[in-house]
């Protein structure tokens, strides 16, 4: 089974090359999944590629936890969508919500090291391109689901609860001018959010950009854990690009500063940055970010402030 949109496009020979894979495999597969290729509306393309070597559970690793799930570009045996359907009353995080229900059922997959589809992003194309309050809080609703399946580990779990956390605050913060949820759905986000440790005064675009810096720094170490068994090999065409350890601080240093202004997030959100920066001290840095790192260690607020209300200057409102 194959899923292709009707504005995307494939090359000729992936129907052939997807049989043959099946077919010739020693064990029996239940997905093949290959290389796709995004173009944007400013014509920038982006990729995503795999390498053959890829076990089934990197592969199930990377999709749900890593570059995201979607229906297309995959090939799947029949007997995985047996009892398997698209939720209706889910319209634009359709794929993430089917995605675990899929995995669940998957036992044996393999990795073309090739793109064979072609995903152009319009900017009225569908339900799923359309960003507002509704949307946001349908994707949550999806990354919720993905808890009815057993995740043992820690850092995945962490990584789902963060992505759950990143559209329930984007719903309502993008709410507080589209007005589209009802109350219910305020108070249901609002008081998931409150179990996670987010209290209401802390919700802001700020808060925001600590789960940001919260999902890079998951994406690295999930992403380091599944490629470790392919260390062995000279290189790993496909490995996922993750967020570099100079990214990530940089993004620490900014969240930090920019909350020594204002105070949003809590004293546990704080301490999480704090001891980020602290045992990361010896990463070697730009100036402007070895500067405010010393800054932040002594404890030299007037330097730290000033960087922060800049940062918060240029934070959506």
């Amino acid at each position: 089974m194959l899923f292709i949109d009707a504005d995307d496009y494939v090359e000729n020979n992936l129907v052939e090359d997807i049989v043959k894979i099946f077919r010739e495999s020693v064990k029996e597969l239940d997905m093949v999944t290959f290389g796709t290729s995004r173009v944007d509306i400013n014509r920038k393309i982006s990729s995503i590629t795999w390498d053959s070597r890829f076990t089934t559970e990197q592969i199930l690793t990377r999709m749900l936890y890593i570059s995201g799930w979607t229906v297309t570009g995959k090939a799947y045996h029949k007997r995985i969508w047996e009892n398997i359907r698209f939720n209706d009353s889910i319209k634009t995080a359709e794929d993430i919500y089917i995605s675990p229900n899929i995995a669940s059922k998957i036992k044996s997959a393999r990795a073309l090291d090739h793109i064979y589809y072609y995903w152009e992003k319009h900017p009225h194309r569908s339900l799923t391109q359309t960003a507002n309050s509704c949307s946001f809080y349908q994707e949550y609703l999806a990354w919720k689901h993905h808890l009815d399946y057993s995740i043992s580990d820690p850092d995945m779990l962490a990584m789902i609860n963060v992505l759950e956390a990143v559209d329930a605050l984007k719903a309502l913060l993008i709410d507080q001018k589209d007005h589209k949820l009802n109350k219910l759905q305020r108070t249901e986000l609002t008081t998931f959010l409150k179990e996670e440790g987010y209290e209401k005064d802390q919700l802001s675009p700020l808060l925001l950009s600590y789960l940001a810096y919260r999902q890079r720094l998951l994406t690295k170490i999930i992403t380091e854990k599944s490629i470790a068994s392919l260390r062995g090999f000279k290189s790993v065409s496909a490995e996922p690009k993750t967020p570099s350890e100079e990214k990530i601080m940089k993004y620490a240093l900014k969240v930090y500063a920019a909350n020594s202004v204002n105070n949003h997030l809590s004293d546990t959100h704080k301490s999480d940055l704090y001891t980020y920066i602290h045992d990361m001290n010896n990463l070697p840095l730009r100036h402007v970010y070895k500067l405010l790192r010393h800054a932040i260690l002594q404890e030299n607020r007037f330097l730290t402030n000033i960087v922060g209300h800049f940062i918060l200057g240029r934070l959506p409102r």
